[in-house]
């Protein structure tokens, strides 16, 4: 029996779902902390840049009794130098660790790995499509604040077509029925049609082409880098998806600003001192929703299969 991944959502059903965010509320209480019977070993293989969700994975494995060891090295690119594949990599330090959290630029080096680890792989940033943990702590933070994004008007503003973290927030809201789903995109710049399918019908979807938080309980700020060469973006485009102050006076007054950081120039500094800005907020709970994700995905429950004789656990591929 193979280990049990996190690549996207569709890893997770709603029992898992909810027992991750529960979880999670659970340690951000502080009321209890349990670790995996004998602490565990999480291997963190980022081959791309990470500074928050690097660092959130190492401390949530400390915070559990555990510990971390990282790895940098570039992998299973074009005309890399490195001799060892990245399926070695994988199946190399998988033999020394309990889970493995990877970021990868390409999605099919993530799914490679996912096919060869003998531990649990939680993806870390896959793509420009998957970033499942960021929209676990997306969904927490807006239960936290507004209780389920049920009947909540929510809007994404940015450039939603290369924001992983924006494709997967809009993948969490399929498991619920939002009023409103507003896109708030540069020209050519929005998100997959197919992501969208996602949502249940009744769900109202809109499209700007301006960062528009009239009326929003939910206002998600997914990045809008300038980009270089022909795809970057005019400074009057940029302009169009600053968020001031002054642009922030339509949001509902019990609403809130998420971001899943660092900003990108598309968020004034000055906003930081709106009570209804709870990004910093967000990323501190991310250490719970990480920490809950970890204790998941190393329950034995979950990754060991049952002999049929006698229903005596063995852990999977150890």
């Amino acid at each position: 029996m193979k280990p049990r991944h996190l690549l996207s959502l569709a890893n997770l059903d709603a029992v898992d779902l909810t027992r991750i965010l529960d979880r999670a509320s659970v340690f951000a209480s502080g009321d209890e902390i349990h670790g995996p019977a004998s602490p565990a070993v999480v291997g963190l293989l980022f081959f791309q840049p990470s500074t928050r969700t690097r660092v959130g994975f190492a401390v949530a494995a400390a915070r559990l009794g555990g510990t971390s060891v990282e790895a940098h090295e570039t992998k299973y690119q074009p005309g890399m130098l490195e001799a060892e594949s990245l399926e070695d990599t994988v199946r190399a330090v998988g033999a020394y660790c309990d889970l493995l959290v990877i970021r990868h630029g390409s999605i099919d080096a993530l799914e490679t790995a996912l096919q060869v680890a003998p531990v649990p792989v939680v993806c870390g940033g896959g793509g420009q499509r998957f970033h499942p943990t960021q929209a676990l702590i997306d969904l927490y933070a807006i239960r936290k604040h507004l209780g389920r994004p049920d009947a909540l008007r929510i809007g994404i503003a940015g450039d939603l077509r290369t924001s992983r973290s924006a494709h997967s927030f809009l993948r969490a809201l399929a498991w619920y029925c939002p009023a409103e789903v507003r896109l708030m995109a540069p020209a050519g710049r929005g998100p997959d049609d197919s992501v969208l399918e996602e949502l249940p019908a009744s769900v109202s979807r809109s499209r700007r082409d301006h960062l528009d938080a009239t009326d929003l309980d939910v206002l998600y700020m997914a990045g809008a880098p300038p980009g270089t060469g022909a795809e970057r973006l005019s400074d009057a485009t940029l302009a169009d998806f600053f968020l001031s102050p002054e642009r922030l006076t339509g949001l509902s007054a019990n609403g809130i600003v998420l971001c899943a950081l660092p900003r990108t120039g598309d968020i004034d500094p000055r906003v930081d001192a709106d009570p209804r800005a709870v990004y910093f907020e967000q990323s501190a709970d991310g250490l719970f929703v990480r920490m809950a994700v970890l204790e998941h995905f190393l329950s034995p429950a979950v990754n060991t299969p049952v002999n049929a004789e006698n229903g005596v656990r063995f852990v999977a591929g150890r």
